[in-house]
This record gives C-alpha cells, structure tokens and sequence, in this order.
C-alpha cells in the first residue's frame, strides 16, 4: 500500500519545464554599421531581443549600457544571459545563442553577396570612414567647449562628450578587429 501512495504522489508532481532563455539585450547606435548588420542577424534568426541605441534612448540605455558593459566600452554590445558578445563576432554570438538555449542550431547569416563576413569591402570602407568622421566632429566639440567651459553645466557637457568620444574611438577599434577577423585587406579601412 505505501509503494502504490508514493507511485501516485510521484506522478501527481507536476513537471518541471525547461527553464526561460534569458533575456537578449543589445546596445549600439544610429551610426554604428557593425550594430545594423548584428540587429540584422538578430532579426534574420528571429531572437528575441531589446535593443537600446545609447544615443537616443539616453537615460535607459545609457544607464543600462553603463550597468552591463563591465570592462567592455564599445558597440556593438549584445548579453545573453551572462555572456557579452562584443562586435560583429557572429560565431561567438552564435555561440552564445546556442548556449543558453534561446536558437537551436547555428545563426544563419544575413543574405548578402560580400566576401567579408557577408559585408563588400566598400561597405567596410565606408563604415571606417563613417567613425573617423564622428570622431573629428566629437574632437571639434570637445575642443570648442573646453575652451569656453565656465560653470558646472558646461563641464558636464564636456564630461559626456568626452565619454561619447571614448566610445566611438573603441568601437572604431573594434571595427578594426572584426575587419582583421573576416580578413579585410588594410587599404579598404
């Protein structure tokens, strides 16, 4: 009689379910290229994920940003779980998907006719000149402001400025490394 209780009891245990992928944020910005092709990725393998562009969505994403980069200080950025994935490293994103359980299998790439990962070598190009460019414009304001910079608000300016610039320099840094990765020759960067 006390085996048939605990046999029952046992099978009147509801079942435990897999556990939830964890939630996929991922950070970047309007003028980041490498952001647009992981969001494309992202979109093109159906994760679901929050995307916080840390120029426009100031306060949140910024907050956000700062609270899960750690060591990391450039974009694109994407967390799965605890995993950081940093730029446009598609294998170790893929990796990361796998791995907590939010795809099965391997991330499909974005359909595209470039010979470096998936992206043409004008598109590099374009995307390297595209950050120096912000970096200059960052560089002006910087200097323009630190020569007026009188009271507290001003100084705050030039504070963010100086965190933006940061930012855009590692990023363009890390544009470097995903160019070396897929093998990009050095006169298109």
């Amino acid at each position: 009689m006390r085996v048939l209780f605990l046999t029952i009891t046992a099978l009147s245990l509801p079942l435990v379910a897999d556990a939830a992928p964890p939630p996929v944020q991922m950070f970047g910005a309007s003028w980041c290229g490498p952001c647009r092709t992981v969001r494309a990725v992202l979109d093109a393998n159906k994760v679901p994920y929050e995307y916080l562009d840390i120029d426009i969505d100031t306060d949140a994403g910024e907050r956000a940003y700062r609270s899960k980069r750690g060591a990391v200080r450039s974009i694109p950025l994407v967390v799965v779980g605890n995993t950081k994935v940093v730029g446009a490293d598609f294998d170790a994103l893929g990796a990361a998907l796998v791995r907590h359980k939010v795809i099965d299998g391997k991330v499909a790439p974005v359909k595209s006719a470039g010979a470096y990962g998936g992206q043409s070598a004008e598109w590099w190009h374009a995307q390297f000149e595209g950050m120096r460019r912000q970096l200059g414009a960052l560089d002006e304001a910087i200097e323009a402001l630190a020569e007026v910079a009188a009271d507290d608000v001003d100084k705050a300016r030039l504070v963010k400025l100086r965190e933006a610039r940061a930012l855009v320099a590692a990023s363009l840094q890390q544009l470097d490394n995903d160019a070396s990765r897929v093998g990009l020759p050095r006169k298109y960067r």
